[in-house]
Parts: structure tokens; C-alpha cells; sequence
């Protein structure tokens, strides 16, 4: 077995149990203490209620006192107490009791329980002969729970037992271990025989909670932690609290929403969630009202809803209102949208979205911010989906497989194109490329990053709509209910554009998606399964129906290797 203080699990092989932590000490029993008591009661009649009340006292009190006989000196493990213990009164009554220990060292694969005090090997204890190797840095302290243990430096020590068929467990398996860490790390290993390629068995500390593990020979998870997004961006704001507490958390990763609201809700740090799509009215705008397919950043607006589905509440181009353009270009006799140049293969469903931001002036006095589908469906829900089920082809196991290669391959090209870059002579012609002619390295003006750090770096003031709890900037709303808003950003933070308000005609449909996100961001941080039921029953789609149910439980069978176990107990809310 290894006892590790490595991060890398790629150079350990197969069938070697590994445990890797930054501990302080690790003592590892090889005891189970299983306890089956009996209480006789001792009289027969009236009160039986209250005497088996009494036994059951009693014989709780006969395994709290086994319980502590084992934890003061870590040297009771006799097969059964001696008749000489004392009976126990409680009231009138008293009950005799008897205690039966089952020592799971006798029967263990692997036992270390670090007597020695001294040497590079420990002895196992189980009669395996899986003898631990001390390797690396690792020393040994008489400040262990309880006396020896051993002291790990975080870098190379570990505890190598070898490559025996006793520990390459496949069936049932038991592991205990005492561990005292003096870090907060996140992914702290302190047993198994994972080699990060074939799979098998660990047992951890992540973010502060024990793990258990268990891969397959292809090294997927079907007993594990199931990190998330959202778990991974939990964590690293929890270390912010710990490091830099008044620092800001940036998140560009979708769901940004859901993920604002996670660490601002539940969490000191303040967190803004940024969608690179967020300049999209820039082109959008510039279609509607001029026909051209080009972008500008002279439209200056303001908007509140949600990411994808935000209202655009007002705005001007050059000084000039924005609607009373749109109005002027939308209403002329046989207005189309204009054609998509710069991006053909996107073009008809381009040209679709101007149609319905055409169809929501017209019938609501307002439109979105953009023509992406995600937002527009919720708006136009049976036409897209009509529109979506035409085009809408199921793939196969092997063809969704097979596209992931494909992306990966396409991936690892990229790759090379970057670094065949760094030791080139790039001229000003080069960089004053768009993003079209050049995608990796084209200057973003406007690109989220670079307003960001340019606002919370003190730079310049920057304006951006962006993901974060409302705090009074949309009338209307909670103000930890996050939304997606117009905003100044600078180093002292957000600055929201005065008078956001709705329409009341949207209202209802922003409050629950915004709800919806919410409460998803609560869910992950807090794993209650309530919280995440009521996030779903808050989407406004086919709310609570039966086929919402049945989905609902669908996904989260697909996704149960994904996501927290204690999420899964939301269907029980369903």
C-alpha cells in the first residue's frame, strides 16, 4: 500500500494501493468495533413500556462504555467481555448485558498500525505480509492518535505496500484510517490502488468531507464525489475567503448565472458572472436597423432579465432613441432581414431570430438582447421547438463517441497552430486582423476578459451587463435573486444602470427563470436535495407536469456519476 503526499496519481501502477495526503499523521486500525448487547429486564409485570425503555438504556450505556474502553487505549480487543462486569440499575429495574467485539484486524487484507516508532518499513499486521515501505519523505512522530504514526511532507512521501493480490480488492471493501491533515487542500488521497489509467479503489478527504471511490478498468468513477463545474468553483472561492477574501471571483463558465449566485449567496466573496455573448446586441442592432452585418460598438444601452433572455430597455446609436430607428428600418414595406456574409453557415437561423426580435417589437413593444435561441425559445416556445424537431436527428452512442474524438483531435490541431506561433516574428499586418481571418490571436477590444480587468484593475470604468444578485438595481425582485443587468464595473465594484425595470408583460417569466438559477446556485452549494427539487419545479416550461417529472428523473439517472449523490435524493420531492 502507498500512503502519498503526491498530487500526480499518472506514475503509480496498476495494483499498487495508493494513499495520497498532506497529513500529519495517519494510524490505520484495522478495527471494527461491532457491538450486540442484550438487557434482560429483571421484573415482570406493569410499566413493560417503560422497562423496555430502560433495557434499551441500559444496553445503549453497555456500548458506550465499550466505545470508550476502545478509544482510551486502543488495546481492547478481546472476542467477548468478561462475566464480571457489573449489571446496570436504572429506576426499580436491572439489566444484565453482554458485549461481543468483532476484530476486523484478524480478518484484514491490510493492517498498519505504525508500532515500530523508527525504520523505513512497517509491519502488517493482517498476515498478508503486505509490508509497508517508507519512501520519500516520510518520518515518523509518537504524536499519532494513538502513540506512533507517521508524519507525510506533501511533496514525495508515501507508503508503498506493494503489488499483492490481498489489496487489488474487486468485491466488497472496508477501509478505516486515522488522519489528521494540516492543510485544507482539496483532493487528499489516503488509501486505494488507483493508477489514474485501469481504475480501482480510493478512499480521501475533498473540501474537508470523506470520500470514497471506486473506477472501472477504462478509469471511469461509479462511486465518487461527482465533481461539478460548480463544486470546482465552490472550492476555489472557499480558498479565496481563506487567501483573499476581498478579491473578485470572475466566472466567463457557463451556467454564469447560477454560478454568480452559488458564491454570492453562499459565500463572502463577491463573484460576477460574464457571458462573452453579452456584445452581441452590437451586431444584432446593426442588422435590424441598417442591413448590414457588421459590428458597432456606438450603440449605447441599457437591459435586465436574464442571461440570453434580457429585455432591452432603452438605448441610442450616434444620440438617436434605438427604437425609433428599429421602428423607421422594421415597418418599411417588404422588410427582410439582410443577408449573413460573415457568417453562412449560421445565416438562416441568424435571419429567423431578427424575424421574432421584428415579431416582439411589433407585438410587445420590446425585444431581447440577442437572437440567440436559447433565450428566444422561452419566448417563442412552440416555434422553436417545431423548428428545432425538424432539424433534430438522436445520435448514437458510437456517433456522439465519435464526435468527441473528432473534437478532441480538433482540439489537440489548435494546439499546435498556438505554440507554432511563439517563436514567430508577428507584425503589426498580423495583429490588426479580425477575429474572422484571425480567431487565436485577433485584438478584443470588447472582449469581456479584457473590460473586466481593465474595470476591477482600476484602469478605466467599463460598462458590461453582466450576471449578479439584483440588490435593488431591477425593480421588482429579491435582492439576492440573481439577474442579468446593464452596469458600470470599476474597482469598487458594481455600478448598476438607474431605473431597471421589466415589462409586466416579462415579469413573471424573468422572475422564475432568475429564480430557477438561484436557486440551482443554492442547491450545489448546500447539496440539498429540496433545494434543487424546488429549483426545478421553478423553471416556468411545463412546470410541474407529469412530463417534467419524468424528465426530471430521467436526467438525473444519466447524470448520476456527475453530480453529487445527495442531489439524486431530489426525485423524492417529484
Amino acid at each position: 500500500m502507498r500512503t502519498i503526499a503526491q498530487r500526480s496519481g499518472n506514475r503509480h501502477r496498476r495494483g499498487t494501493v495508493i494513499v495520497l495526503a498532506i497529513l500529519v499523521s495517519v494510524i490505520l486500525t484495522g478495527l471494527v468495533l461491532t457491538i450486540a448487547w442484550a438487557g434482560a429486564a429483571q421484573v415482570q409485570t406493569a410499566a413493560a413500556n417503560m422497562r423496555q425503555d430502560q433495557a434499551g438504556l441500559a444496553a445503549e450505556s453497555a456500548a458506550q462504555l465499550a466505545v470508550w474502553q476502545f478509544k482510551k487505549d486502543n488495546t481492547w480487543r478481546q472476542t467477548t467481555l468478561p462475566s464480571t462486569l457489573p449489571t446496570i440499575t436504572i429506576g426499580a429495574n436491572t439489566f444484565s448485558y453482554g458485549l461481543t467485539c468483532v476484530d476486523a484486524g484478524a480478518t484484514a487484507d491490510l493492517y498498519w498500525p505504525f508500532k515500530e516508532g523508527s525504520g523505513l518499513t512497517t509491519a502488517d499486521g493482517s498476515g498478508h505480509g503486505n509490508t509497508g515501505n517508507l519512501i520519500g519523505g516520510v518520518s515518523w512522530t509518537n504524536k499519532g492518535k494513538y502513540g506512533n504514526a507517521l508524519l507525510f511532507d506533501g511533496v514525495s512521501g508515501y507508503v508503498d505496500a506493494g503489488n499483492k493480490p490481498s489489496t487489488n480488492i474487486t468485491g466488497n471493501i472496508t477501509m478505516a484510517a486515522w488522519v489528521r491533515m494540516n492543510s485544507a487542500d482539496m483532493d487528499q488521497k489516503v488509501g486505494g490502488n488507483q493508477d489514474g489509467v485501469a481504475g480501482g479503489y480510493k478512499m480521501s478527504i475533498y473540501s474537508s468531507k470523506v470520500e470514497f471511490e471506486v473506477r472501472d478498468a477504462s478509469n471511469t468513477y461509479w462511486i465518487n464525489r461527482s465533481v461539478t463545474g460548480g463544486t470546482i468553483i465552490l472550492d476555489i472561492a472557499r480558498k479565496m475567503e481563506k487567501h483573499c477574501p476581498k478579491a473578485w471571483l470572475v466566472d466567463f463558465a457557463n451556467p454564469v448565472a447560477v454560478y454568480s449566485g452559488m458564491v454570492n449567496n453562499n459565500t463572502r466573496i463577491s463573484a460576477l458572472g460574464v457571458c462573452g455573448g453579452f456584445t452581441n446586441h452590437r451586431w444584432d442592432l446593426t442588422r435590424l436597423l441598417f442591413d448590414k452585418d457588421e459590428y458597432s460598438d456606438e450603440f449605447k444601452v441599457s437591459s435586465a432579465g436574464v442571461n440570453h433572455c434580457a429585455i432591452l430597455l432603452r438605448g441610442t446609436y450616434r444620440g438617436k432613441d434605438i427604437y425609433k430607428l428599429l421602428d423607421k428600418s422594421i415597418n418599411r414595406k417588404g422588410w427582410k432581414p439582410c443577408r449573413i456574409p460573415k457568417y453562412p453557415r449560421s445565416e438562416p437561423y441568424i435571419q429567423y431570430g431578427l424575424e421574432r426580435l421584428a415579431e416582439m417589437r411589433r407585438r410587445f413593444g420590446t425585444i431581447i438582447f440577442s437572437t440567440e435561441g436559447d433565450g428566444m425559445h422561452h419566448i417563442f416556445f412552440d416555434e422553436f421547438q417545431e423548428r428545432m424537431m425538424k432539424h433534430f436527428k438522436p445520435r448514437t452512442v458510437a456517433q456522439i463517441e465519435k464526435s468527441a474524438k473528432e473534437h478532441a483531435m480538433a482540439r489537440k490541431k489548435m494546439d499546435v497552430e498556438f505554440k507554432a506561433h511563439l517563436d514567430m516574428n508577428l507584425d503589426a499586418a498580423f495583429w490588426a486582423k479580425d477575429s474572422l481571418e484571425n480567431p487565436h490571436f485577433a485584438v478584443g477590444h470588447a472582449d469581456a476578459t479584457v473590460l473586466v480587468l481593465k474595470a476591477l484593475g482600476g484602469s478605466s470604468r467599463q460598462w458590461l451587463a453582466a450576471s449578479y444578485p439584483n440588490r435593488g438595481a431591477v425593480k421588482g425582485f429579491k435582492d439576492r435573486t440573481v439577474l442579468e443587468y446593464s452596469m458600470h464595473l470599476d474597482k469598487d465594484g458594481v455600478h448598476p444602470d438607474p431605473d431597471l425595470e421589466i415589462p409586466d408583460c416579462f415579469h413573471g417569466l424573468m422572475s422564475s427563470l432568475a429564480t430557477h438559477q438561484t436557486l440551482l446556485g443554492d442547491a450545489i452549494a448546500t447539496r440539498d436535495p429540496k433545494i434543487f427539487a424546488d429549483a426545478l419545479f421553478s423553471y416556468p416550461i411545463h412546470q410541474n407536469t407529469k412530463a417534467a417529472k419524468a424528465l426530471w428523473k430521467e436526467l438525473l439517472k444519466i447524470h448520476a456519476k456527475e453530480m453529487p449523490a445527495e442531489l439524486q435524493q431530489a426525485k423524492d420531492y417529484f
